[in-house]
């Protein structure tokens, strides 16, 4: 009887469990776009975190759009998302009903503050007006009016009710950063990049006081619960005490070493919680203005910062993609929150199909499950970014590539993963830049990585040896493919003076044999198809758009030019062949010249034809690839999450062309 109550007992947890993971990956899969049939990861942590007043929830602002989280167990509740634009900014209404999320996008379209019911999780309305993205969204006391910054310069104030705007603040010189509303009456605070702090009447909309002491941008701004003092963070390192009748200033606080990225208040104003660059969260004594504890433990500068209403809990999000949750008094984590990464930098299918690895700014690789969509183990060691991944042909080993390709860096390795253990194999060191590209020879005895340090090196996979290493005199290397056959080594090079060539290599000499020329910008990728007769390149501007966006394809024998695919409006990041060699995929985008294309493409090989776009992105798209069997498409980009794309359902709409 004892066995068959323990076996009941045992059985109804496991069921719970799966449950459990079955509701969380539901979730995590609601707001699909078209064509899509999986999504690995939340996102990337692109806004802030606010509880929710009765404590049950948190809103966190991601890449993809408002996360609902149980704030007790961390569980997913509900994803609310546009596709076309990332969140920066979340807050609840005084009385928990309502939320506001802040969006933005490198256009006008996506610049928007979006309006829900949190029980019915419905959408009330859209308030639309900005011509910059949200920077910060705050509700009065009394939830009728909602205020909005932006990078346009102004602070708009919205009549909740029916989503008009009631009035527009202007006189900041700069971006306002952050706003914050008084909790006893109609005063708004915002901060600026102009450096200064300014108070307003939110019933007439004019400013009645400056605060000026900052020697750089503004960031964050809060009230204190009584009203009576204002904190500002800033770059310049300090957090400032105002205040808010005489507006003078109480305190200055130096001890963060990095930007002060957020601040905040208990619920009863006693502490203050900062969380800065310098990868801390400092709580500090409000009215002293002395510090009582140091959190240490994010990787990354720390982004957000929230009190939960009981007081004693703080929750933080960081650039390292992790949500903790610390108890206030000892200053240690209980929980954290982990299904969210930084921008997806690459990503490449497991020979076998059934795990896509990902390579992240937040310096991990991470692997995940294509069945179940699950986390199955993320790979630390890189101190920098991870730029490249690429599976061993047998499957049982990974390669990534680190480094900042701009700014070299002491690490610049490459490191080799056992996939079944997670553990580090070994670590291949010697590049003088950042490992932007990896590849393995088809035997797997051979990995080239190519680097911004202008060179192609390839290493013993077994000794670890750098048997050889190939100089490309024009500038950095940004991708390297081998041929099917092993015999030819392309790099895509990417020089300033306007020298934008593909090279030829043949691995075995280190001899070049040839070199192919006509893109007029950057080569950011290359690819061989699978039969190994024509190479495929993308281009584009890197870093102030326009220019010539297009894809070339290449005879391998001869090096003459087949044809050159247009449609992209950006840059092309990525472009890889179907297994069976019909289909190119590419992916596209440019944030640093405000992108809009932020599209996956796929295209006919033989005619040259475009078959089909599929958006979901809200930023560029870093890579694509296709799974063994050719049936999928993963793609990656800045939006912290990585597409399955289900190239079966979507047959005939590719073959049409539509």
């Amino acid at each position: 009887m004892r066995k068959s109550h323990m076996y009941t007992l045992n059985l109804f947890l496991i069921l719970a469990i799966l449950f459990q993971n079955s509701l969380s990956q539901g979730f995590s899969q609601k707001g699909l776009p078209e064509g899509a049939k999986e999504r690995l990861g939340n996102g990337r942590l692109s806004g802030n975190i606010v509880y929710s007043p009765d404590g049950c929830q948190i809103a966190v602002g991601s890449g993809i759009g408002v996360w609902l989280y149980d704030a007790h167990t961390g569980t997913e509740l509900s994803l609310f998302t546009r596709h076309d634009s990332w969140v920066t900014s979340v807050a609840f209404s005084a009385d928990g009903s309502m939320f506001a999320g802040g969006f933005g996008d490198f256009g006008n379209e996506g610049n928007v503050i979006g309006l829900w019911d949190r029980s019915s999780r419905r959408r009330l309305r859209t308030l639309e007006g900005h011509s910059g993205w949200i920077t910060s969204v705050a509700f009065n006391s009394d939830g009728h009016l909602l205020a909005s910054s932006s990078f346009d310069n102004t602070i708009r104030l919205w009549d909740v009710s029916s989503g008009k705007c009631v009035q527009i603040l202007a006189g900041h010189g700069n971006v306002v950063s952050s706003i914050a509303f008084i909790s006893n009456g109609f005063m708004i605070a915002s901060g600026s990049r102009d450096n200064t702090i300014r108070l307003w009447n939110a019933r007439t909309g004019k400013c009645i006081g400056v605060l000026e002491g900052h020697s750089n941008a503004i960031n964050s701004v809060a009230f204190s619960p009584d009203g009576s003092t204002l904190a500002s963070g800033s770059s310049d390192s300090s957090i400032r005490l105002w205040d808010v009748q005489t507006g003078t200033s109480l305190h200055t606080l130096e001890d963060h070493s990095g930007v002060v990225n957020f601040v905040a208040f208990s619920p009863v104003g006693s502490m203050l919680a900062s969380g800065s660059n310098d990868n801390t969260i400092r709580l500090w004594d409000a009215q002293k203005g002395q510090s009582i504890h140091t959190l240490k433990g994010p990787k990354f500068g720390v982004t957000s910062i929230a009190f939960c209403p009981d007081g004693f809990t703080v929750v933080s999000g960081s650039n390292d993609s992790l949500i903790r949750f610390w108890d206030a008094q000892t200053g240690e984590v209980f929980q954290t929150i982990s299904t969210h990464m930084s921008t997806v930098s690459t990503v490449t299918f497991a020979p076998d199909g059934l795990t896509v690895a990902s390579g992240t700014l937040d310096k991990t690789v991470k692997l995940w499950d294509t069945r179940t969509s699950a986390h199955l183990k993320s790979l630390e060691g890189h101190s920098s970014t991870v730029n490249t991944v690429t599976f061993s042909p047998d499957g049982l080993t990974l390669a990534s590539g680190g480094g900042n390709i701009l700014i070299g860096r002491p690490e610049n390795s490459v490191r080799l993963w056992d996939i079944r253990t997670g553990l580090l194999l070994r670590t291949f060191e010697g590049h003088t830049g950042g490992v932007t590209t990896l590849a393995y020879s088809p035997s797997g005895s051979i990995l080239a990585s190519g680097s911004s340090d202008n060179t192609v090196r390839l290493w013993h996979t077994f000794s670890g040896e750098n048997v050889r290493t190939l100089e490309v005199t024009t500038g950095m290397v940004n991708s390297i493919a081998f041929s099917p056959n092993g015999a030819i080594l392309a790099s895509g090079n990417w020089d300033l003076s306007s020298d934008n060539t593909i090279w030829l290599w043949d691995p075995h000499t280190g001899e070049r044999q040839r070199t192919l020329e006509g893109h007029a910008n950057v080569v950011t990728s290359v690819a061989f198809s699978p039969d190994g007769l024509i190479l495929a390149s993308g281009s584009g501007k890197h870093f102030i758009g326009g220019g010539k966006n297009t894809i070339r394809l290449w005879d391998v024998q001869d090096g003459s030019h087949l044809r050159t695919l247009k449609g992209h409006t950006d840059l092309i990041n990525s472009v890889a062949f179907s297994p069976d060699g019909s289909m190119l995929a590419s992916g596209s985008g440019n944030n640093l010249a405000r992108s809009k294309d932020n599209t996956v493409r796929l295209w006919d090989v033989r005619s040259g034809k475009h078959l089909r776009t599929f958006k979901g992105h809200t930023g560029e798209i870093r890579s694509v690839a296709f799974s063994p069997d050719g049936l999928t498409l993963a793609s990656g980009g800045w939006d912290g999450s990585i597409l399955l794309w289900d190239l079966a359902r979507n047959a005939e709409v590719i073959e049409s062309g539509q």
